[in-house]
């Protein structure tokens, strides 16, 4: 499978990139001790240096924009809402297993309704067996109602998020989504990653490929979407809430040490110090005295892992 093949490469000495994967479910027939005892499997069978198998994700529902994701309230334009792939019970048991056999969990969750019964289940699992140093993360979060969004550094719950969903991404994303979610819901609940990071929660970038295409994983693009909520290059498009830009400084934590300790890995990556391995990029611009709009274009001159050169554009 891919992960034995990317071990291989990584034994092999030309893998240019670390490997943090997970065991997959979203289908509620997975038993929850089924799941633990691959991801203990994995976990034995293709660990190496930059390779690791660390986290369960589940797949709790779908997406508000398709119509599969588990609403508080009906959508504005009448369309039928969707539901979860799980019971809450179900939930709270694939979580509670992965915590006891020491695995952190990945939660897709895309609606309001399932944010809350996803953040309800990992609650209910911390009065049960305690935080644990788990480092559980919720996903996506396209819609989060006001009144959850403290509820994330209460439980430390990680939260994380794809800028360039939270901008007009087709050209029609703005009126699209206000006329499915109205116009209120939109501005109060929609990608609140400003509002995330405002409450002092741990947030971290993703592009989820597979909801972008594969140029769009460029960390860049993603940097410049979290600061602007505009399409990258598109300066003159409608702002996607505007109060739900975030600083640039932030956006970089985003995507370095936050990430890092979201990977259990701080001690290691994600900032610059003092025994900690060289994983840097080198950028012809500083990114803090150039144009924001101007970001997604910085050319990347260099990138190195464990101090080792991976790309190079010098």
């Amino acid at each position: 499978g891919v992960i034995e093949h990317l071990g291989k490469r990584d034994k092999a000495g030309n893998l240019p990139s670390r490997i943090e994967a997970t065991v997959f479910t979203r289908n509620p027939t997975d038993g929850p001790q089924a799941i633990v005892d691959e991801l203990v499997d994995w976990k034995k069978r293709f660990q190496s240096e930059h390779v690791r198998v660390s986290a369960l994700k589940i797949w709790t529902d779908g997406t508000f924009i398709g119509g599969s994701a588990k609403l508080l309230e009906p959508y504005a334009d009448g369309s039928p809402a969707g539901d979860m792939f799980y019971t809450p019970n179900q939930i709270e048991a694939q979580i509670e297993a992965a915590q006891k056999a020491g695995f952190d969990t990945h939660a897709h969750t895309d609606g309001d309704a399932t944010v809350r019964i996803v953040l309800n289940a990992f609650e209910n699992v911390q009065k049960r067996l305690g935080q644990q140093g788990r480092r559980h993360t919720m996903c996506h979060l396209s819609l989060v109602h006001p009144t959850d969004i403290p509820r994330f550094k209460k439980l430390g719950i990680i939260t994380n998020g794809t800028p360039l969903w939270a901008t007009d991404y087709n050209g029609v994303d703005y009126n699209r989504y206000q006329q499915r979610l109205g116009a209120k819901r939109f501005e109060e609940e929609f990608e609140p990653y400003g509002d995330l990071v405002r409450s002092g929660a741990t947030f971290t970038i993703g592009a989820d490929l597979g909801g972008v295409d594969i140029p769009e994983i460029a960390p860049l693009l993603h940097l410049e979407a979290a600061v602007t909520r505009q399409r990258p290059g598109h300066p003159d498009d409608n702002i996607m809430v505007k109060r739900q830009r975030m600083s640039l400084e932030d956006a970089l934590k985003a995507y370095t040490i936050n990430g890092a300790y979201q990977l259990r890995m701080e001690d290691q990556i994600g900032s610059i110090a003092v025994g900690k391995k060289a994983d840097l990029v080198f950028l012809e611009k500083d990114l803090f005295k150039i144009p924001t709009h101007t970001i997604h274009s910085t050319k990347v001159m260099q990138t190195m892992m464990d101090g080792k050169v991976t790309h190079s554009a010098l």
